[in-house]
C-alpha cells in the first residue's frame, strides 16, 4: 500500500515497476535494511502473481538496498560518536552505565541488532589500535568492523573497549560492587586503568554483562 501511494502521488506505474523506480521508492522511506528487505519481497511477489519481471531483482536494487545501507550505517555512527562523547566518566553509578552504554552504542553502529550485541561474548571483538576500530564476529559467523564516522565524530572505539574491559578486569579481580562503586565515585575517569590486562581476549564468557542493582 505504500508503495502504490507513493507511485500514484509520482504520477508512476507500481505494477509494473521498473527497478528504478523502486530503488527510488526505497531511497525516499529509510528504513532498517530488514525493513528493506520486507518491501522488496512484497513488491516481488505482487509481480510474480501477476506475470510481470521482478524489479526488485536486478543488480540495482541490491545496490541501492547496500547503498542506503551504508549511508544510513554511518549517520548512525556520527549520531553515536556525538553521544559517547558526552557519557559521563566519573560518579557512581553513572559512570558505570556510561562505560557499558558506550561499549552497546559503539557496536551497534556495525549494523547488528541488540539481540546479536547481546550474544557477544568477549573473545567476539577484537581492538584495532592501528585504524582506531573493532573487529566484531557474531555468533552467526557475521564479521564487521566499526565505521569510520565514529572516530571522526570525537569518539575512539578502542578507547570505549578498553574501559570496559577495565570494568570486567576490576569485576574479575575484586568481587565487591562496593568496591567498585567506591572506586568510581571518586576517581577521575582513569581509576580503572590496568585492569583490563586481567581480561584474557580468547575468554567465553558474554562481553555485556547485565547491571542490576
Amino acid at each position: 500500500m505504500l508503495f502504490d501511494d507513493w507511485c500514484a502521488a509520482h504520477d508512476e506505474s507500481s505494477l509494473p515497476a521498473s527497478p528504478e523506480l523502486l530503488a527510488r521508492f526505497l531511497s525516499a522511506h529509510p528504513a532498517d535494511t530488514a525493513t528493506q528487505r520486507r518491501r522488496n519481497s512484497v513488491i516481488t511477489a505482487a509481480h510474480h502473481r501477476h506475470g510481470f519481471p521482478p524489479p526488485g531483482r536486478s543488480d540495482n536494487i541490491r545496490a541501492a538496498l547496500d547503498a542506503t545501507r551504508r549511508v544510513r550505517q554511518g549517520d548512525l555512527a556520527a549520531r553515536a560518536g556525538e553521544v559517547i562523547t558526552r557519557l559521563p566518566e566519573t560518579d557512581w553509578p553513572a559512570g558505570l552505565f556510561a562505560r557499558r552504554d558506550a561499549m552497546t552504542l559503539t557496536l551497534a553502529t556495525t549494523g547488528f541488532t541488540y539481540t546479536q550485541i547481546a550474544a557477544l561474548r568477549i573473545c567476539d571483538v577484537t581492538a584495532d589500535p592501528v585504524s582506531d576500530a573493532l573487529h566484531v564476529d557474531a555468533v552467526d559467523r557475521v564479521r564487521t568492523v566499526t565505521p569510520p564516522e565514529l572516530v571522526a565524530a570525537g569518539s575512539s572505539p578502542t578507547r570505549v573497549h578498553r574501559r570496559w574491559m577495565e570494568v570486567l578486569g576490576f569485576a574479575d579481580r575484586y568481587f565487591s560492587t562496593h568496591m567498585l562503586a567506591t572506586c568510581i565515585d571518586t576517581g577521575d575517569g582513569s581509576e580503572l586503568a590496568g585492569h583490563d590486562g586481567r581480561i584474557d581476549p580468547a575468554d567465553q564468557r558474554p562481553l555485556l554483562t547485565p547491571i542490576d542493582r
